[in-house]
């Protein structure tokens, strides 16, 4: 009866061991085949299929080779190649040189007011989701006006000489000219959009047709 208390007692660790040899056999396999996915190149050319590739890696069966294994064995996980390094590696500057472009876009000098014409800034808070009163704005603009009047919105290099910070305030919905640094509609205070009423817009466009006939002269 010791005896085999004993035995049941020694095969336990046995057991043991053998499922933790299975578990990392198992992620020498996963590691591998993750491997093999990098070099093929689809984590360059498509993100969207890794969720797939790795859920097919997960359907797929064990390689038996793995089942003759034993305690000790070193399984080798291919590595990526020179080439598949350098291709990530102009990837990378790819991405760098693309990163400063859109800064270069963003640092390019504010636009001039055509000939006999004006250059309009418009402060709106995309917070508070004003988007669509600015293009009614900006619509109305040049159903009237054409290339004459060029609308700008949202520039920090404008909020920063004006409200002496870079972001759009809190629902804000403000027009000013650029030429004169006039204040033409301001939402602030009163709580109305300029494009709630037709009257309102018109208004602010013979205003505007003001500042274009100043500019001739």
């Amino acid at each position: 009866m010791g005896a085999a208390s004993a035995g049941g007692a020694a095969s336990t660790p046995r057991a043991g061991g053998r499922r933790r040899n299975l578990l990392l056999l198992h992620l020498a396999w996963l590691m591998a085949a993750v491997a093999s996915w990098e070099h093929r190149g689809v984590r360059d050319n498509c993100c969207c299929s890794a969720p797939l590739f790795l859920y097919q890696v997960q359907l797929s069966e064990v390689p038996r080779s793995f089942a003759a294994l034993r305690s000790g064995s070193r399984v080798g996980v291919p590595t990526p190649s020179s080439a598949t390094r350098r291709l990530s590696a102009s990837n990378a500057v790819s991405m760098r040189g693309k990163l400063s472009d859109a800064e270069k876009k963003e640092k390019e000098p504010l636009p001039e007011a055509p000939p006999g014409g004006a250059l309009l800034h418009v402060e709106y808070c995309e917070f508070c989701d004003y988007l669509p009163q600015y293009n009614i704005l900006r619509k109305a603009i040049e159903q009237r006006f054409g290339e004459k009047v060029i609308v700008i919105a949202n520039q920090e290099e404008v909020l920063m000489e004006l409200n002496k910070e870079k972001e759009y305030r809190p629902c804000s919905f403000e027009i000013v000219d650029m030429a004169s640094k006039k204040l033409l509609f301001t939402k602030m205070g009163s709580g109305l959009h300029i494009t709630e009423k037709q009257l309102w817009i018109d208004k602010f466009l013979d205003e505007v047709e003001k500042i274009c006939e100043k500019a001739k002269a």
